[in-house]
């Protein structure tokens, strides 16, 4: 947990850093709210059927004009569902994970507003490291091993992700976001569970208040 100390110590700085460099402005923060609708690739359904919360804070370190970086700290709900309505024809299952994430991202805004104070657009491209914290695992199903193996499954995570930002104003924006995991949240040798291998991907659509 030692590097999310750090990092909430870092954001700590960076707002500080904002209210004494308003003038330079090549420090900003932000805090982030929003919904993930998550699946697995591998369970027993298809869709991205399992609803959850994302938030946290954002912190940014201006490049150029066009061009900054921003690493951000997240508390993320992702997972898997059967269905995300009532379907009695499907054996109800559902996968419920928790992850600390920590998004590290390269920027390029574009489409200056009308005044030429702010970029409506950003784009965004880059990792993610994500630690499971915690596990929760429904399964009515008879055959199924979900509830057993969910006891193994991977506490580090590695993902990729793309997405943009529209900016209505030059404090408020929304977000859209895919994102991927690079390896398995379960993998089905590692133990004598047979399962297959569950891959996380998730879009997210969050909104952002930069200060």
């Amino acid at each position: 947990m030692r590097i999310f100390y750090t990092l909430i110590i870092f954001f700590s700085y960076m707002l500080i850093g904002v209210e004494s460099n308003a003038q330079e402005q090549r420090f900003k923060a932000g805090l982030i709210l929003g919904l993930n609708a998550s699946q697995l690739d591998g369970d027993r359904s298809a869709g991205y059927n399992k609803l959850g919360l994302v938030g946290g804070l954002s912190g940014v370190i201006l490049l150029k004009e066009k061009m900054y970086f921003n690493i951000e700290l997240l508390y993320s709900q992702r997972g898997s569902r059967s269905h995300l309505v009532p379907d009695n024809s499907i054996i109800p299952f559902k996968i419920a994970t928790d992850f600390i994430e920590i998004p590290v991202l390269f920027n390029y805004k574009d489409w200056l507003d009308d005044e030429g104070e702010y970029y409506k657009l950003h784009f965004h491209g880059g990792f993610s490291y994500g630690r499971l914290i915690r596990t929760h695992v429904e399964d009515e199903s008879p055959v199924s091993n979900l509830v057993l193996a969910s006891d193994h499954f991977n506490k580090n995570d590695w993902s990729f992700m793309l997405g943009a930002t529209f900016y209505t104003g030059s404090h408020l924006a929304f977000t859209f976001r895919w994102s991927r995991s690079i390896g398995v949240l379960y993998f089905n040798n590692s133990i004598n569970i047979p399962l297959p291998s569950l891959q996380n991907h998730l879009i997210s659509f969050r909104t952002l208040y930069m200060f």
